[in-house]
């Protein structure tokens, strides 16, 4: 692996004007947040189909998307197991495919430097992978063993007659060659589709000039050493044994070794990302297929192989329910607890393409769809906090993984460590690690005063509020810090944890009323109204209705006296709407501010020697 070349890479970049690294911590100069448009269709969980929350069980981690949106702009986007967005970043070169790599690193594929890049948690170049050829690569898939070495695929192009087959006489043919390189990048072994795979015009289309007849778009090694080969252009995977290479068998496609068992489907077309399952069970994402009523659709195949009888067995499949067709890209992952991790690829018709993950039971347990101009390449799973992190060991939320991507804020004390976690409460912390259980609500009430003896000389500020045990007695009482809102009215607030609160309302005399009343606090309900109430009295608060009466008490429950017509409007005469006709104000009014810098006169920025010649040019100016 070269490293010769970083700092020419490094320079043609920034001349370019990507703007990718932006000094020694490597600091996007673009927030890719706001152009990764991602909607969540299905909550963490699940619904059921009365829309509510179906308590699907979903795996722990942080999900990687390969995003496209067009030939020179991909992105890296992180996901948390609750689908939100949480990191992203656009590269200057095309990367299809990122994955983590050595310990702390991550690689890309460069479609600048046409090689495969290995970068650190904060995108600085710190290698390429050697395809040793100098035609074409190739950016589907790459594999890196502990012992260091990788495997890597080259697109060896060969000049080609095909006149023979009834194609060009000139063509050129697009042979993937793969690669099993040492570190220091010595070919330890190689294999070419060329030979191992011929032409065959039964199988391939031979009309155009560049013929990819296999068109290889992934690599995994099984659980016994071997390879696992996935051919597009032939709708084939193909087995490469671990000890030479050789084919040891070919499933589907028009020359497969195995009998498919797969009701009304007719096989996988033009597949992406196989994974060895163990116990001879394969995972592919079929891009095309066929339903009984002739429409295309994507899917999600397990197959169980019997390498005996070679027969193959169609065990699971999860095709959309909404149809969804992916004809190119996607991936298929099936993950620790049982459920699969679906990228949907170019799909989506103009509304976007999805990432899915599904239960065993086909129940989807959440979904997200990409923007319209995105497509996901693939999509992966890693454990939680795998990929964003703090590295600090002294904090209390250091990550224990070596792959951190994205460097996240520590906490260094226990005291930040710990607090609410529910968005919808007063003291969300969204910065806490833990829930403590210190979630408090805002509860309001309105109290009206008109019916209170003596009302108008009725002091709010000597009400209160007393909490009562569910027998109805008093805990203790607290004052209440009224805000007035509207005629003879108050309104109050008070914060109480989550659960079932008995309270009742403290007169001005100081006696308790012996009315109990009862409000139910739950996670996720935000403020609570408890509407209006009258002290002395349990009937509705008395007060005018009418909007446009200037005696109108917003906050009256029934009919009382008014007063007379009035008009809402601004009625500060300094206003810039100051309404004359106005006998009511609406809290409408608008100011000319003064300006950010008053002695400005010149509006250069600053305050000077300018400034002044313009106010003695202006002396004796009579202004309208």
């Amino acid at each position: 692996m070269k490293k010769s070349a970083f700092f020419f890479c490094q320079w043609t970049l920034v001349v370019a004007g990507c703007c990718f690294w932006a000094g020694p911590i490597g600091i996007h100069a673009q927030d890719a947040l706001d152009q990764v448009d991602l909607t969540v269709l299905v909550p963490a969980g699940g619904m059921d189909d009365e829309g509510n929350p179906a308590g699907l069980e979903v795996q722990e981690g942080d999900v990687l998307l390969s995003l496209v949106q067009g030939p020179t702009s991909m992105f890296a986007a992180l996901l948390n197991d609750s689908a939100q967005l949480t990191w992203a970043e656009q590269t200057p070169y095309r990367g299809f495919y990122m994955k983590p790599w050595n310990e702390g690193e991550f690689v890309w594929y460069d479609y600048t430097l046409r090689k495969w890049t290995v970068v650190d948690r904060n995108w600085n170049v710190l290698d390429t992978l050697s395809q040793t050829l100098d035609a074409d690569d190739d950016y589907h898939d790459v594999h890196l063993f502990d012992d260091g070495s990788y495997l890597v695929v080259s697109l060896e192009q060969i000049p080609t007659d095909l006149s023979e087959f009834g194609g060009a006489s000139d063509a050129t043919l697009l042979n993937p060659r793969l690669l099993h390189m040492a570190p220091d990048e010595t070919i330890l072994r190689q294999w070419s589709g060329e030979e191992e795979m011929p032409l065959d015009p039964l199988l391939d289309n031979l009309s155009f000039n560049t013929v990819d007849a296999l068109h290889w778009n992934a690599v995994q090694v099984d659980a016994h050493g071997g390879l696992l080969l996935s051919m597009r252009n032939r709708n084939q995977i193909v087995r490469l044994r671990p000890e030479d290479w050789s084919i040891h068998w070919k499933l589907g496609g028009a020359d497969s070794d195995f009998i498919l068992d797969d009701p009304i489907w007719e096989g996988f077309v033009v597949q992406h990302d196989v994974h060895d399952l163990g116990q001879g069970r394969l995972l592919l994402f079929d891009n095309n297929d066929f339903d009984p009523e002739g429409e295309v659709t994507s899917r999600v195949l397990e197959l169980e192989l019997d390498t005996l009888g070679f027969t193959a067995t169609r065990v699971w499949q999860f095709a959309h329910p909404d149809g969804v067709y992916g004809p190119t890209q996607g991936s298929a992952e099936r993950l620790d607890n049982g459920n699969t991790l679906i990228a949907w690829g170019t799909s989506g018709g103009g509304q976007g393409t999805r990432v899915t993950e599904v239960t065993a039971d086909g129940e989807i347990a959440w979904e997200v769809r990409c923007g319209t101009s995105m497509n996901v390449y693939r999509a992966r799973k890693y454990p939680l906090g795998m990929l964003s992190g703090c590295t600090d060991e002294q904090a209390w939320n250091v990550s224990t993984s070596t792959h951190v991507l994205h460097e996240t804020d520590c906490v260094l004390e226990a005291s930040e460590a710990f607090g609410c976690l529910d968005d919808t409460a007063e003291n969300y912390e969204p910065e806490a690690l833990y829930p403590d259980n210190s979630c408090i609500y805002a509860v309001t009430t309105r109290v009206d005063f008109a019916q209170v003896a003596g009302s108008g000389d009725v002091d709010p500020s000597q009400a209160g509020y007393a909490r009562l045990s569910s027998t109805g007695e008093v805990i203790n009482s607290v004052p209440l810090s009224p805000e007035t809102v509207g005629w003879q009215a108050a309104q109050f607030e008070v914060f109480l944890t989550q659960g079932t609160h008995f309270y009742a309302f403290v007169h001005p005399d100081g006696t308790v009323e012996d009315l109990a009343r009862e409000v139910v606090l739950e996670a996720g309900g935000g403020a609570v109204d408890l509407g209006s109430f009258c002290y002395n009295e349990l009937a509705p608060c008395l007060g005018c209705l009418d909007p446009m009466d200037v005696a109108y008490n917003p906050w009256a429950q029934e009919g009382g006296e008014c007063e007379g017509f009035s008009v809402a409007g601004c009625t500060y005469p300094s206003a810039t709407n100051f309404v004359p006709s106005a006998t009511s104000d609406d809290g409408s009014c608008a100011f000319v501010l003064a300006a950010p810098c008053p002695g400005d006169l010149d509006e250069d920025g600053t305050v000077g020697i300018g400034d002044l010649l313009v106010l003695l040019a202006n002396i004796g100016t009579v202004c309208d």
